[in-house]
């Protein structure tokens, strides 16, 4: 799937793929998966139904753009977080328009 690249696509309430990496979770039903946005690194537990899996440790989470202003992104990530307990992510519009995907 082709990445976004024009910032002006992203709109709030958006679906998107937000690359992470992927490992086993305490239950079968969840994973541990950490996000890298170049700025900040994101960990926590996600249930297997917000993932899409490309190979056993590489992936995306499924997310939703809260809001777009100026050059920021901000998408929220379901789970439960150790680095942000909301699962809240600001992101550049540079590394949103070469990472994130938008859904269909």
């Amino acid at each position: 799937m082709k990445k976004t690249s024009d910032m002006s696509q992203f709109r709030e309430g958006e679906s998107v793929k937000v690359p992470c990496e992927i490992q086993p979770g305490a239950f079968a039903e969840e994973n541990l998966i950490t996000v890298n946005t170049g700025s900040e690194v994101i960990s926590g537990f996600v249930r297997s139904e917000y993932l899409i899996k490309e190979t056993p440790t590489r992936g995306y989470v499924k997310g939703i753009v809260l809001r777009v202003q100026g050059n920021t992104i901000t998408v929220q990530i379901p789970g439960s977080f150790f680095t942000r307990a909301s699962g809240i992510a600001n992101v550049s519009q540079s590394w949103a328009d070469s990472n994130l995907e938008r859904t269909a």
